[in-house]
């Protein structure tokens, strides 16, 4: 205790005791660190004010979405800090699957890396069919990226709902609207700013269902104890939390636990702590603002489950031009069916609005009849393509004891020719 009791000062202190004595009685060295530490132990710990965050199972502790939030869309057409596929959130009971969401891949040449991917004007190409200058779509290749990831991830949630009894509501609901994304990316010229967010929307869907079905089949059966506890953490994003039964869980399952407590609480568990750490900033992040801005579309605790539920209907009522039966609003979640209202928040602003400063300039008429004869848009009839357009990518996943993201193999042919549109 003495020791201990040391330490902890030491560190409170700014002394650099990152690792305890060797033989220290509080690990003991007949056993491997795996089953020495639990989920209310500090491989890693941070003090901020009065408050402690531990870590048994990462080396590193970002950044909490402290306060109440102001939920909106920021200049990359993501919402920073809040982004529940960018950055860890406080885990919810509503939504479990956000913290087994992949961590954003280094490796650039990984099929799934096109899911962290920010769409450039050189990937925009411009419609020369239309009466207003300045629509396009994306360009066929990255198009081709994007869809051939959807096509395997969703036979792979296909499979789960041929082999499940009762198929998870939510999984079928994501597949259904990453599809419909997919759909609207390749057949609508709009924009540079609204096919970008149709990407970036499209990106979260993909990201969310992939955590989604990994979470249904490798991470929740550990919680449950149908299956064997994790001897390590997972290359996911993770969540905070202040419970100590959702630490546990998290910890069982082997996704990454950022344990919030209260200093007096932490300092009487009589804590094992491996190293002293600072916050770890949000710097790949986007946080600066739209100009103009987006609305706020949900104020409140990051631990509020609503917040979630705000950005989910934001993403299915943006493309909307006006609402002629009036603008009565609610925050259920549409992924959720039978939810009920939960409350009143801001009204939805559609995306014809926002755009308004930004909308490009239409044609004078005889350029309308010099363009009209000469319609030809890139990729825009892409369900009924040829299939002799493109050749497929195929993606090969390992068995399902590793998430997704780890068990993809990639065959990968390049190809700048519109690709063939799969429904899985």
């Amino acid at each position: 205790m003495l020791f201990r009791s040391v330490f902890i000062l030491a560190s409170l202190f700014g002394v650099a005791f990152l690792h305890p004595h060797p033989l220290s009685p509080h690990i003991p060295l007949s056993h491997s660190f795996a089953d020495s530490f639990g989920p209310f132990q500090g491989r890693a710990v941070c003090y901020w004010n009065r408050w402690v965050i531990t870590t048994p199972n990462q080396d590193s502790i970002p950044t909490p979405p402290w306060g109440d939030r102001n939920v909106h869309i920021r200049a990359d057409l993501r919402y920073g800090l809040d982004d529940h596929t960018l950055w860890p959130q406080a885990f919810v009971p509503e939504y479990p699957h956000l913290a087994s969401i992949p961590h954003k891949l280094t490796d650039h040449n990984h099929p799934l890396s096109i899911m962290w991917w920010n769409p450039t004007m050189s990937d925009f190409v411009a419609c020369h069919n239309s009466l207003v200058e300045g629509l396009g779509q994306l360009a066929p290749f990255r198009f081709k990226a994007l869809d051939d990831c959807r096509c395997e991830l969703g036979a792979c949630v296909l499979t789960y709902v041929k082999a499940t009894d009762k198929p998870d509501k939510l999984v079928q609901n994501l597949l259904q609207v990453t599809r419909h994304s997919d759909v609207r990316i390749c057949s609508l010229q709009t924009t540079f700013m609204e096919m970008s967010f149709g990407v970036t929307e499209f990106q979260r869907y993909f990201l969310e269902l992939l955590g989604r079905i990994d979470f249904l089949e490798i991470y929740e059966p550990r919680m449950e104890g149908r299956a064997p506890r994790a001897t390590s953490a997972a290359d996911c994003l993770g969540a905070f939390t202040n419970n100590l039964q959702f630490a546990q869980q998290l910890f069982d399952a082997g996704l990454p636990i950022y344990l919030i407590w209260q200093y007096e609480a932490w300092l009487a568990s009589d804590p094992i702590t491996l190293s002293v750490v600072k916050l770890f900033p949000p710097t790949n992040l986007t946080l600066a603002e739209s100009d103009p801005p987006f609305p706020v579309i949900f104020q409140g605790s990051t631990m509020d489950h609503r917040k979630h539920a705000s950005i989910h209907k934001y993403s299915r009522t943006w493309m909307v031009y006006g609402d002629p039966f009036g603008d009565k609003d609610n925050t259920s979640d549409p992924h959720i069916t039978g939810e009920p209202s939960l409350y009143h928040a801001s009204r939805t602003i559609p995306m014809s609005d926002l755009l308004q400063p930004r909308l490009p300039v239409p044609l004078s008429s005889s350029q309308s009849l010099a363009t009209s004869s000469l319609c030809s848009t890139p990729h825009s009839q892409c369900p009924s393509r040829s299939k002799a357009s493109s050749k497929s990518t195929t993606l090969f996943f390992l068995p399902r004891h590793l998430p997704l993201s780890n068990r993809v193999k990639t065959i990968f042919t390049a190809s700048k020719t519109p690709p063939n549109f799969c429904w899985p």
